[in-house]
């Protein structure tokens, strides 16, 4: 039994192992490092005002922008204080953004402390607007934002909610975001 066992599996091995003279090389990994200049001017701390259509008065947050895991990523941290009667503790939220050279499109990823999470993916930049679809939210919703650069320290988002034909409805949200000096 042990031979056969042995025996058998010695052929399965070498049926597995390619020929020296004709052995394929390892798929190799990329290791590029986005093009940052679209977003560059992010880097550092910004002060946040939102509006929202469904409730009143203004969120506030401070967002940091660095680059992550050796400049492959764009890491945003968030921090929001209590804003209304649902968050009664403060949001935390981490956003990591990168470039995908296999799909061709920047990907978001997000997640916080009430355990929503999100993915967002966008063709880049267009002028000083970049669209960002999201692909997956916690409540299944699809929704759309648009960040425009105002100038080198001011940034506005604009946060629409998807029908489910796909048509996006009046604005929910708009955020406008000062870098701090």
């Amino acid at each position: 039994m042990i031979h056969r066992f042995s025996a058998a599996a010695a052929a399965v091995i070498a049926l597995l192992l390619p020929a020296a003279s004709g052995a394929a090389a390892p798929a190799t990994l990329p290791d590029a490092v986005p093009d940052w200049s679209s977003v560059d001017f992010l880097i550092g701390t910004w002060t946040c005002e939102a509006t929202f259509t469904a409730r009143p008065g203004v969120k506030r947050s401070k967002a940091a922008f660095r680059y992550d895991f050796d400049r492959r990523w764009l890491r945003e941290d968030i921090t929001s204080p209590p804003f209304d009667q649902f968050r009664t503790r403060q949001i935390d939220t981490v956003i990591y953004t990168t470039y995908s050279p296999y799909l061709k499109k920047w990907i978001s990823t997000g997640l916080d402390n009430f355990g929503r999470f999100g993915t967002s993916r966008s063709d880049g930049w267009h002028g000083d607007t970049i669209v960002w679809e999201d692909d997956e939210q916690t409540s299944g919703a699809r929704a759309a934002e648009s960040l425009t650069r105002v100038d080198a320290t001011h940034t506005r988002d604009v946060f629409r909610m998807r029908n489910a034909d796909g048509t996006l409805q009046a604005p929910s949200a708009v955020q406008t975001c000062a870098k701090d000096r």
